[in-house]
């Protein structure tokens, strides 16, 4: 439930307030899609070799780190005027050179 809702609170930020239209926000969310179901792939591998306990330590420790990397792109300039530095990662993203060949840029 939390999940959806933030998608629902992303898109209406990410078309309304940056002005992305909604096939190119889309496009970039179909991403989320694909890594989600690599990552439960390669989770279940993790788990079965390593057990449970260990997998959770692996993954918390994991996503810790790529939010604290998250809250350091601020000082890198890449806010761009957006508000939070997740914001600013994302408009860095979509502005590099991976979107340039896409026909939503």
């Amino acid at each position: 439930m939390g999940n959806s809702a933030l998608n629902i609170i992303a898109s209406k930020h990410f078309i309304t307030e940056v002005g992305w239209d909604k096939k190119a926000y889309t496009y970039l969310e179909s991403f989320g899609t694909w890594f989600s179901l690599g990552g439960a792939f390669i989770g279940g591998f993790v788990a079965s070799k390593l057990g449970a306990k260990r997998s959770v330590v692996i993954a918390g420790t994991l996503i810790a780190l790529v939010w604290i990397t998250f809250s350091q792109l601020e000082s890198f300039g890449l806010r761009s005027g957006l508000s939070g530095p997740t914001c600013g990662y994302s408009q860095a993203f979509w502005d590099s050179s991976a979107f340039h060949s896409s026909p939503f840029s």
